[in-house]
């Protein structure tokens, strides 16, 4: 530690420089493969794997890598942004970064030869909020104080994987028995080289083992994360239950109504019958004075992941939901616990961005999700509206829920929908920070119903040419991982 970073790629044979070169191009192309979304690895102070990656194209924001000699991070954060280059262990730092970042793609480099310090790297990678397909790479050297074969412990760093993938359903394929099928190139596959000098890199890709066949809108997994229940609404329990069968659906984000307002009594009542099945998402209500203990007591005793943010029912003139106390509590106490704060722009975006933009950057631990697309048709007067939704993409905690399509389109179909709406959404935030939603009960007023809705998304997913991992994401996994559910 005292030396620094002793790290020195200059000392290299010419063969080994290739041998580096061909896995950096290895890790590109199953970073792509797979999503695209960010990748981690480990990198010294020729910042190799940086530059190489920087030269394919993937821009800089979704990269993160870490070391432990604070002259290597001055150079790396060069290239980076400060916040991607961070000061410590792999095994520290990924914690903490797996919990709110989507990574699709990793490299650990184990060039202490220490098999166990190396799966414990790895292990942060498979958390219940991991992407559906992740590519893992790893290093290992001959050289080891515990004197173990540079094979033996390589089995012992696969068979740690395959044990992490199995406990989150996914299945582990190995690059190398078919490098083709991982997006490699006929020239690559033939020159595949995995060990030189004392050196042997290994790459895998773990993905769902049942994530539903693409062309099967009833068999694709999904979580809806926007619907109500309630008598008042016509949507009872027992009618959405019907629906997720039918539809495939295994989780489901019950938000309270403002017909109920701080009584949460009914969908209390109906995940407690259905826990598997059903998550709440509390409403917070100005009007009522022990609103915010309520919400504490639903999250922490009742489970609740999520709290709602409904814009009319502050007064709008003294109190908004930036200017109020007790909501800027109430946001800031969701961040600092995991919960999500959704928020409804029922009457347009426009006038709620100063509000949104004010929370966002005041608490940016706190995740938030935009309903229905933010409330932006397709109708040319809301364009302008929709032109300020893609620019809070700049702030990575947001998300946008592409639900309740039937609200946004306004007669142009299918197509215009896509061109106008969703594209540009899919452009601007990645298919990692979009989840489809049903808006059931309301949505049963609309041709072809929740069926339907479920069917939009997955046209729209395929208009787009997303990749059946990539479409999952949208419609299951990212909820999912958002939601801790």
């Amino acid at each position: 530690m005292e030396k620094g970073d002793t790290y020195d790629d200059s000392c290299f044979e010419k063969s080994h420089l290739a041998f580096k070169a061909f896995h950096n191009e290895v890790f590109a192309t199953l970073f792509k493969n797979c999503g695209s979304t960010s990748a981690f690895f480990l990198d010294g102070p020729s910042a190799s794997t940086t530059t190489s990656l920087l030269a394919k194209g993937f821009p800089a924001k979704s990269l993160f890598t870490a070391n432990i000699f604070p002259d290597t991070i001055n150079q790396l954060s060069v290239l980076l942004p400060d916040e991607n280059v961070i000061l410590g262990r792999a095994e520290e730092v990924l914690p903490a970064l797996t919990s709110h970042t989507p990574f699709s793609s990793f490299y650990f480099d184990g060039c202490g030869g220490d098999e166990n310090q190396l799966i414990s790297m790895i292990a942060p990678v498979f958390t219940n909020k991991m992407n559906p397909q992740v590519a893992v790479g790893f290093t290992l050297t001959r050289a080891t104080p515990s004197g173990r074969s540079l094979g033996d412990r390589e089995v012992s760093v696969l068979s740690s994987l395959s044990k992490f993938a199995r406990m989150r359903g996914l299945r582990m394929d190995r690059v190398e028995d078919d490098p083709e099928a991982f997006g490699l190139d006929p020239t690559t596959a033939t020159a595949w080289r995995k060990e030189d000098a004392g050196v042997v890199t290994n790459w895998v890709v773990c993905s769902l083992k049942n994530g539903g066949s693409a062309d099967n809108n009833n068999t694709l997994c999904a979580v809806d994360s926007h619907l109500h229940l309630g008598s008042g609404e016509g949507g009872t329990p027992e009618d959405y239950k019907k629906l997720a069968v039918r539809n495939n659906i295994n989780k489901a984000l019950v938000i309270q109504s403002i017909i109920h307002r701080a009584d949460h009594s009914f969908i209390s009542k109906a995940i407690r019958e259905s826990p598997t099945l059903f998550k709440g998402i509390a409403l917070y209500d100005p009007a009522h004075p022990g609103s915010f203990e309520d919400i504490k007591r639903l999250v922490t005793e009742e489970k609740f992941v999520g709290v709602r943010f409904n814009p009319y029912l502050f007064d709008g003139k003294d109190t908004t939901m930036a200017t109020s106390s007790e909501a800027r509590k109430v946001y800031e106490w969701c961040g600092e616990n995991n919960v999500v704060v959704g928020i409804m722009c029922f009457n347009g975006l426009v006038e709620q961005i100063g509000d949104i933009v004010n929370l966002l950057e005041s608490f940016p631990a706190t995740t938030v999700a935009i309903d229905h697309f933010g409330f932006c048709t397709t109708a040319p007067d809301d364009d302008e509206a929709f032109q300020k939704l893609l620019l809070l993409e700049k702030y990575p905690q947001l998300y946008v829920k592409v639900s309740a399509t039937f609200r946004i389109s306004k007669g142009g179909g299918i197509n215009e929908l896509y061109e106008k709406r969703f594209k540009p959404l899919l452009d601007s935030f990645g298919f990692y920070r979009l989840f489809w939603g049903s808006d059931f009960p309301f949505v049963n007023e609309e041709h072809g119903g929740l069926d339907g809705e479920k069917e939009t998304i997955m046209k729209l997913c395929k208009k787009a040419k997303l990749t059946p991992t990539q479409q999952q994401m949208i419609v299951h996994q990212n909820a999912l991982r958002v939601y801790d559910v």
